[in-house]
């Protein structure tokens, strides 16, 4: 890391280092601190947190960073068919050839069958097994597996049930590696069912969040240097609350910050429509007949940060966890209470013009004028020079 000056603010960036982006690596020092010492420590290590935050960057940083480990890494979001796998070459990173061709022969020949957390992880321990040593298997984004995309339903068990079968198998073997580690942006793999499965079983969660107003400036300023954007920092900080995967479609113009913010009422109103049919079909006790007005008043508290205890707030933290499932927001544990974070802080703002307003739906909500309340939002935020 390296401590540098930008617009009197200071940063740490490795600028020796490329990001997907094409820019330096910026800030993480917490981050890699706690990842390191949670790989030292357990054998299944899950990186969740928000869609584009940095949580695959964060591990192939401190993967190519730190010396003696050897990393055999799946990058599950290239695969494009869940039938056959194209250009697996692509696909795969491993310390030696002959262990990557030996994996990929074996995956080619589940890839009929089964393409799953199990099937991989397996493959790869077996064809690891001859080398002995340190061995870390890093599956990024795990939740875009072909036997994971048949629905969101449908998925988050098959997932679950295989995070546990994997953690039961690493915590009896014998050998203290390899060690595991997974990314995914699901928040459903942090609600309380999978912390229950997957506890006394080596493994530990891990949220990471966009980067700071000061970092992400950096970050910003880099990237318009190298790349161009025509939007202002404020705007896309607002948007995307310091997630650095946002910035080639945010920055292509005004006019695609516009339509990204009318995609996203779209999604937050289907959302809510879908919570609301989940919670009177369960019929708790709770609700007899929940509103959508009512519903996106419950759902601003939790945008807004509040923090839930669930015995107390049985509603709203149902509310929550169903939220969590269509990644419009995530869990944050804190102590005895959790915290539901939205997934872009434009939902958040979603939510404040429309229950602000009394409208009955989300998509009343004018995208200009959520976009001008971003960006009254992000006025007091550092801005790049």
């Amino acid at each position: 890391m390296i401590m540098w000056m930008c617009s009197g603010m200071e940063v740490f960036v490795d600028p020796g280092y490329r990001t997907g982006l094409g820019t330096g690596f910026y800030d993480r020092v917490s981050e890699l601190s706690i990842l390191e010492r949670l790989v030292g420590g357990y054998k299944l290590v899950i990186i969740y947190g928000p869609r584009n935050a940095g949580k695959s960057e964060l591990v192939w940083y401190w993967a190519r960073r730190r010396a003696g480990v050897r990393l055999v890494a799946f990058r599950a979001d290239r695969i494009r068919s869940s039938k056959t796998l194209e250009g697996l070459e692509r696909l795969l990173e491993a310390p030696e050839e002959r262990v990557k061709d030996a994996i990929i022969s074996e995956l080619r020949r589940r890839a009929t069958e089964h393409l799953n957390l199990l099937s991989i992880a397996y493959t790869i321990y077996d064809a690891l097994l001859p080398l002995g040593g340190e061995t870390v298997i890093f599956i990024d984004e795990l939740h875009m597996l072909p036997d994971y995309a048949a629905g969101a339903r449908s998925r988050r068990g098959e997932v679950l049930a295989d995070l546990e079968a994997l953690a039961h198998w690493l915590a009896k073997n014998p050998r203290g590696y390899p060690r595991v580690v997974l990314t995914v942006s699901e928040g459903f793999v942090a609600g309380g069912e999978v912390l229950a499965r997957l506890h006394g079983y080596s493994t530990k969660l891990m949220l990471v969040e966009g980067l700071d107003p000061k970092h992400y400036s950096a970050l910003y300023n880099e990237y318009r240097g190298a790349r161009g954007c025509s939007v202002d920092y404020k705007v896309v900080y607002g948007v995307a609350g310091g997630a650095p995967g946002y910035l080639p479609q945010l920055c292509q113009g005004e006019n695609f910050v516009v339509d990204f913010i009318e995609e996203s009422k779209a999604t937050l109103e289907a959302s809510l429509e879908d919570v609301r049919e989940r919670l009177l079909l369960e019929g708790r006790g709770y609700v007899e007949d929940l509103k959508l007005p009512h519903l996106m008043k419950l759902a601003l508290r939790l945008a807004g940060g509040e923090a839930v205890k669930p015995l107390k707030e049985p509603l709203l933290y149902r509310v929550g966890l169903l939220l969590t499932e269509h990644n419009i927001v995530y869990p944050s544990y804190e102590g005895s209470h959790i915290r539901f974070k939205p997934q872009l802080p434009l939902y958040r703002v979603l939510l404040e013009v429309a229950v602000e307003r009394g409208y009955e739906s989300i998509l009343e909500v004018e995208a200009r004028d959520a976009l001008e309340r971003v960006s009254r939002a992000g006025s007091s935020l550092n801005s790049p020079t």
